[in-house]
């Protein structure tokens, strides 16, 4: 799936969810709402402008996530794989409001990428693997277990 302005207006607004089961190009345009839920790679191109919406990494693929210099989306970033892990091939510089929730799975930094969450939270089932240079979040890392049923 690609999110490409030209021609159009570019903004994926959604109440719910979309899941795009192939590579997610985020060209030009933004995430208005809602969750895009992506279960293999997903680059930013250097246009995008971000927007308010979340985005999810799930399934049980490796997915890679490139930013080529455009905005990353405001909304909740949320790792929920099945199996597999998130590789970070590039910066992941999130803003002061925008949570990063590891659920399930791996985010795997990679050895020389930098990860700035201002909130970062991993319940007992996800795992973060740092290589890299720098993570640097304001707000504190937590690790929560999960509520059983």
């Amino acid at each position: 799936m690609t999110i490409n302005k030209t021609g159009g207006s570019g903004v994926y607004t959604a109440d719910d969810r979309i899941v795009v089961t192939g590579a997610l190009q985020l060209t030009d345009g933004i995430i208005g709402g809602g969750t895009v839920e992506a279960q293999a790679g997903v680059t930013l191109a250097s246009a995008f402008d971000g927007g308010g919406g979340s985005l999810m990494f799930s399934g049980a693929a490796n997915q890679i996530y490139t930013n080529n210099g455009g905005l990353n989306p405001t909304g909740t970033w949320t790792i929920n794989k099945t199996a597999g892990s998130v590789t970070m091939a590039s910066d992941l510089i999130l803003g002061v409001s925008t949570p990063l929730n590891i659920t399930s799975g791996t985010l795997d930094q990679g050895p020389t990428f930098s990860l700035r969450p201002e909130r970062l939270r991993s319940v007992w089932v996800g795992s973060f693997r740092t290589w890299g240079p720098a993570i640097s979040p304001s707000a504190g890392i937590s690790r929560t277990a999960v509520p059983s049923d």
